[in-house]
């Protein structure tokens, strides 16, 4: 999964990957219910129904890659990496990075 800023220039990039073990949940899965609830809540949404025709994607992180240009200017490398075993525990990261 990518997410990145809109390009304006190499000095500007800004944005982050993530590797890891993805699980696709359907309409009325645990995965499914708790994505709808999860973007409920950052969203401030009410109780609307979703679209049977969408899925819940869950990823687990192995890997985060964050590159920062502007890390530069603080005399930091502006790429950032950091890697988890399966065994750990994931969650606490998620929470943390993003």
């Amino acid at each position: 999964m990518a997410i990145h800023t809109r390009f304006i220039g190499w000095e500007k990039i800004n944005g982050m990957q993530v590797t890891g073990i993805g699980e696709i949940g359907r309409h009325g899965s645990a995965i499914f219910r708790e994505g709808v609830e999860a973007c409920r809540r950052r969203k401030g949404l009410d109780a609307r129904s979703i679209p049977e025709t969408l899925y819940g994607i869950r990823v687990t992180p192995v890997r985060i890659e964050y590159l920062d240009m502007t890390l530069r200017a603080e005399g930091l490398s502006p790429k950032q990496e950091n890697e988890y075993s399966p065994e750990s525990d994931r969650t606490d990261v998620c929470r943390a990075v993003f």
